[in-house]
């Protein structure tokens, strides 16, 4: 594993490449040095391909942990059965480097199957049972199952609430989850602007440094035409980030639109921008990403270049 000691995070910061693709870089090449002769425990080889996976899952290279979360997900099979809860628990990490990858048609029924032997492991209102219900209904949406995804988010964060309580992190993950949806489905008559708004304040109030919380509610804002207020929440948000997180693509394109709207055209331009060259970095097969694009296109009449 010498290629993690040697790795020098000031050379890294001052290339050419982001810090983020360096080290996703530098962890999967550790990664496929990982076997059972470098790590004879199966139990702790699965636990740190699983590890992995998340992580590169995170830094926005999905299609990488997926040989990762893969490998985990069998070695725990074979170790502890198909219905241990940490065996559930690396099905759920493999559905979500699916869909991140662009690949519903793979990660919708490994998300289903998750869900439905929790549910019969766990019980309907365990917390790793509302995790995968809350991912599910993301599915949904980026498949346009809209009504299905409505559903499961309005459940899941009903059982959060009477499960954890209101003001929970967790369950304002899913509240914030459920203002997003119900701020950008593709089915414009599900959407709900007055509801997504009211849902991204509570949750943004109560957690203020969420920088995730800060952009649904930035979403919510424009949606309900609120430009500058988007853009002010919007710009929070990025700020609680670092500046080349993939994760801040979706906000850029917002950051661009609402500038738009305002008159300030070569500001949304180089938002617009920003937004492209994020998702070209790590998130180009996002199916929500391609909508806000094509949306933001259609706003500026093609005159996004």
């Amino acid at each position: 594993m010498d290629i993690l000691i040697d790795f020098d995070i000031r050379k890294a910061k001052a290339g050419s490449d982001p810090l983020e693709y360096v080290l996703a870089q530098r962890l999967i090449e550790a990664g496929r040095k990982l076997d059972a002769q470098a790590v004879p425990d199966p139990l702790m080889l699965a636990r740190l391909h699983n590890r992995l996976g998340r992580t590169l899952v995170a830094l926005g290279r999905p299609q990488e942990a997926i040989e990762f979360l893969k490998a985990a997900r069998d070695r725990l099979q074979t170790e502890r059965g198909f219905d241990h809860p940490d065996t559930l628990a690396s099905r759920n990490d493999l559905a979500l480097a699916y869909q991140f990858a662009g690949q519903l048609d793979l990660a919708l029924p490994f998300m289903e199957e998750t869900l439905t032997l929790r549910k019969l492991k766990l019980g309907t209102d365990h917390v790793d049972t509302l995790v995968t219900m809350h991912n599910l209904a993301n599915i949904y949406s980026a498949l346009g199952r809209n009504a299905d995804a409505l559903r499961i988010h309005e459940e899941a964060f009903q059982l959060y609430r009477a499960t954890l309580g209101p003001e929970h992190s967790d369950t304002l993950y899913t509240m914030s989850g459920l203002a997003r949806f119900l701020a950008t489905t593709v089915d414009t008559k599900m959407r709900d602007p007055r509801r997504a708004l009211e849902l991204a304040t509570m949750a943004a109030e109560k957690s203020p440094r969420n920088a995730t919380y800060r952009d649904t509610l930035g979403i919510a804002r424009y949606r309900a035409g609120d430009w500058k207020g988007a853009v002010a929440d919007l710009e929070k948000a990025n700020d609680l980030r670092k500046p080349d997180e993939t994760r801040n693509a979706s906000s850029a394109f917002f950051l661009a639109m609402a500038h738009w709207q305002l008159g300030e055209k070569d500001k949304a331009r180089a938002w617009f921008d920003k937004a492209s060259g994020l998702m070209e970095k790590g998130r180009r097969e996002d199916s929500e990403l391609e909508r806000l694009r094509d949306e933001a296109v259609g706003l500026f009449g093609g005159q996004s270049n």
